[in-house]
């Protein structure tokens, strides 16, 4: 992936950060979403030292954290920005995904000008565009997919550690065959995303009840999946 894109918004007077999400599509965890400033200096460094920046779903895991370490050594201002499992099921995933984003620009902190962001059809607070399948076409917007897969990839691999019968460090949470056929023999846990098919269908009142009265889901969140079910 060259630079040529990304460089028709670059000017002497602009500060442009690049935006990704990861994870709109799985059955079960957050969505997490990464901005990142990459300064016109650091452009030749990156194509010298990575690369093979390219969409996160094109990226190995390997090369992804090499990505990740090149960021860290480099000092490249990056944030993370997440919205749970409780704002999809109680709002709707794109509102949800609009959340982590505006949380990542909070926790970055910086002043910038525009924001490249992939995807489309987002309503955002600062100053963007939006640009479908941004990650391949922007090495900015590509580094920051790799920076979010990268984070959640190790949320999920950690609650695989907490249990293991879903294979979270394989799927992510996506619907792979072996994440469904889990679901149907082992049922759905509040990390799923309880209002998504097939999920729902997967869980019943009792269950739903007994995680409400244990504090595991929320009266809202409760009240979400009844209206989904409906």
């Amino acid at each position: 992936m060259d630079i040529s894109f990304d460089r028709r918004f670059l000017s002497e007077t602009q500060t442009i950060i690049a935006m990704d999400e990861a994870g709109r599509g799985p059955l079960a965890g957050p969505v997490y979403s990464c901005c990142v400033l990459l300064r016109k200096e650091e452009e030749e460094r990156l194509l010298s030292d990575i690369p093979f920046v390219d969409d996160s779903k094109k990226t190995s895991p390997e090369k992804r954290k090499q990505i990740v370490k090149w960021v860290l050594a480099r000092n490249i201002p990056f944030a993370i920005g997440t919205a749970s499992v409780e704002e999809i099921d109680c709002e709707n995933i794109l509102r949800a995904t609009e959340k982590s984003m505006e949380r990542a620009v909070e926790n970055l902190g910086l002043t910038f000008s525009l924001a490249l962001v992939d995807g489309n059809h987002l309503r955002l607070s600062f100053p963007h565009l939006l640009i479908p399948k941004g990650d391949a076409t922007s090495m900015r917007i590509a580094l920051a997919s790799n920076l979010a897969k990268y984070y959640r990839d190790g949320l999920m691999e950690s609650y695989d550690k907490e249990d293991p019968r879903y294979g979270f460090a394989q799927h992510k949470g996506y619907g792979t065959a072996k994440h469904r056929k889990a679901i149907g023999e082992y049922g759905a846990t509040p990390f799923h995303r309880l209002t998504f098919a097939p999920i729902y269908k997967e869980t019943d009142f009792a269950t739903l009840s007994e995680w409400l009265s244990n504090g595991e889901i929320s009266s809202q969140r409760y009240e979400s999946i009844l209206r989904k079910r409906s």
